[in-house]
């Protein structure tokens, strides 16, 4: 995911992303984004 992300911001020279979950359950939606982390910063 690390991987693509970074080619995604060099295709379209970005340095940033804004993720959105739309998922009501907060804990849901805050594991989504603890998952996302993992796997930007391994």
């Amino acid at each position: 995911m690390k991987a693509r992300l970074e080619a995604m911001a060099a295709e379209y020279g970005v340095d940033e992303f804004l993720v959105v979950t739309p998922v009501s359950h907060y804990g849901q939606r805050l594991r989504s984004y603890e998952l996302l982390a993992q796997a930007v910063l391994t």
